[in-house]
């Protein structure tokens, strides 16, 4: 049976692994030797104990608490800048508010839609495409709630 266990990989890994994906993809068959040989490395270290259902549910309430936090980080950013540029007297037109929204809701829109499933899913789902999928989606999700909530801050 396959492994399906996230692989724990680093931001800069992360990023290479994307850049490789979408600007050199015919590597993708070399690069999932390399996240296999992480997964190996790095899931064998530190093997945690429990069931397989327990260790499905703590990835559950993992995956709730990132996506949280990552959501918090992005109205938190987006209202120091838009502090930050209130209390320096920059003034921003309505123009400029409502072309950050829409921007914002078209990354949302945009990353919601352009994530892929079924077409490039594996067995582990942990393929190099998939985790770099996964990673994409999460990067425009982020911006595109970021710009939003600029907009609607200045709106």
């Amino acid at each position: 049976m396959a492994d399906s266990r996230p692989v724990p990989i680093t931001t800069r890994e992360k990023l290479h692994l994307i850049y490789l994906v979408i600007f050199h993809p015919h590597c993708a068959s070399s690069l999932q030797k390399v996240v296999e040989e992480w997964r190996r490395k790095r899931l064998d270290e530190r093997r945690p104990g429990g069931s397989d259902l327990s260790d499905r549910a703590r990835l559950l309430g993992k995956g709730l608490r990132q996506s949280l936090v990552a959501i918090l980080s992005a109205l938190f950013l987006g209202g120091v800048i838009w502090y930050v540029v209130n209390l320096i007297g920059w003034n921003v037109s309505h123009v400029v508010a409502r072309g950050l929204q829409v921007v914002g809701s078209v990354l949302l829109l945009w990353g919601t839609l352009f994530v892929r499933g079924w077409e490039i899913q594996t067995i582990s789902g942990q393929s190099v495409v998939e985790l770099v999928n996964r990673w994409i989606f999460v990067a425009v999700y982020w911006l595109g709630t970021f710009i939003a909530v600029l907009g609607v801050l200045w709106g």
